[in-house]
């Protein structure tokens, strides 16, 4: 892994921490959708990153990511 990699792993990594809290802890699902959109993490990349959101919080969070694509 070099120090290209390394980096786009941290980002990845506080981009899906920032989600969680936006989601657990804020319920702004609006938030956490744009966090995911500006740093280009895929929904099935926060699935394999962490097992903390519900099939309800993935759905509604891909709902509202659909959505601010297509505007």
């Amino acid at each position: 892994m070099n120090a290209q990699d390394t980096q786009k792993f941290i980002e990845i990594a506080s981009g899906v921490a920032e989600v969680i809290k936006s989601i657990k802890n804020e319920r702004n699902y609006e938030k956490a959708a744009q966090i995911l959109i500006e740093k280009d993490i895929s929904i099935s990349e926060l699935v394999r990153r962490t097992l903390r959101l519900s099939i309800i919080d993935l759905a509604k969070l891909s709902d509202i990511v659909i959505n601010l694509r297509k505007k």
